[in-house]
């Protein structure tokens, strides 16, 4: 961008106008008044000599405000010479130094700057396709294989690991913390290491979300807007169906949860929205195939990570449930995942 239409810049030379005009003025003003006390004292004392240096002084004094008089444009004439880019001069860059073009400059820099971004953003989404389309069919980080989901046992993952537990999702420690409020990133980190990548944690992932441009600054950016995200999904090569769909918390049946267990028997992960909590079901070796292995992401049902883990039949899954306030099993909502 030519540098005379950049706001930033216009404004230091807005700033070094006035500062130039009152040295000018203040510089008048001092010439003027030393005249008249110049002027004052050779009335007062009268005297021929003096008379003389008066005229002297005067000559020097008149000369000088010329010289002043004349300074604006002295400057504007050497400004003129100096190339600033291409063929602009700096006096050209003076004269759009007001305050009207420099707030019409910044709002035009805002809009250029919107638009790059939305320009990189799209790029990132195509380069994000892309990457999609050539891992289609590269095999998943799981390390097991089973019915049509791919995996016979997810990755545990607990919120309150020391290891990430401390780390806020915003800047400058804002948004929460993965331990007190990263329920749905940790879920979610389960699915990515089961299916892609085993190495996936909730911090890990929660860096590479900003880093394909998501914009993560507090718990609810992640539960509201990851879980069936196609950019996110293709991204770690996942397929995600919602299982369950319901708006707000209902009560849960038993039939439900048997459909769970179908999924689960066929090699999903599942992640479910219950009361106040998010927290990840699915197949694990140790399990028969009638039961659903809770690993859950928080320690709610234990006294510490991983306490609340067991195979449970789908009564004991449906006794144990989350209730709602009326203390029956109750959710908002279940997604399955596989490889895609």
């Amino acid at each position: 961008m030519n540098v005379c239409n950049n706001s930033n810049f216009l404004f230091l030379l807005y700033m070094l106008k006035i500062i130039m005009n009152l040295i000018l003025i203040g510089a008048s003003v001092l010439l003027m008044i030393s005249l008249m006390i110049r002027c004052a004292r050779a009335v007062i004392i009268d005297k021929e000599s003096d008379t003389s240096h008066l005229a002297k002084d005067l000559s020097k004094r008149i000369v000088a405000a010329v010289i002043l008089f004349l300074v604006p444009g002295l400057v504007n004439n050497v400004l003129d010479l100096v190339v600033v880019e291409g063929s602009d001069r700096l006096a050209s860059c003076f004269s759009n130094a007001n305050l009207d073009y420099i707030s019409e400059r910044r709002e035009e820099e805002k809009l250029e700057k919107q638009a790059k971004k939305d320009e990189q953003h799209m790029l990132a989404q195509q380069k994000l396709a892309e990457e999609a389309e050539a891992n289609k069919n590269k095999p998943s980080g799981g390390s097991y294989s089973i019915g049509n989901g791919g995996v016979s046992q997810l990755v545990g993952l607990c919120q309150k690991d020391a290891r990430w537990k401390d780390v806020y999702f915003g800047a400058g420690n804002t948004g929460g913390t993965i331990g007190g409020s990263g329920c749905g990133l940790t879920s979610m980190a389960v699915m990515v290491a089961s299916f892609y990548d085993k190495n996936m944690t909730p911090n890990k992932l929660l860096t590479e979300l900003r880093g394909l441009g998501f914009s993560i600054s507090s718990y609810t950016n992640v539960q509201y807007g990851l879980f069936a995200n196609s950019t996110f999904l293709s991204h770690y090569n996942l397929e995600a169906e919602q299982i369950l769909d319901t708006i707000g918390m209902h009560s849960a049946t038993q039939n439900e949860f048997d459909k769970v267990l179908n999924y689960v028997q066929n090699g999903y992960g599942i992640i479910m929205w219950v009361p106040g909590h998010y927290t990840v079901v699915g197949p694990n070796p140790t399990c028969n195939n009638n039961q659903i292995y809770m690993y859950e992401t928080d320690i709610n049902w234990g006294n510490s990570c991983g306490a609340a883990n067991e195979c449970m039949s789908v009564e004991t899954f449906y006794d144990k449930w989350k209730k709602n306030n009326n203390g029956i099993p109750a959710w908002g909502g279940a997604w399955a995942y596989k490889s895609a």
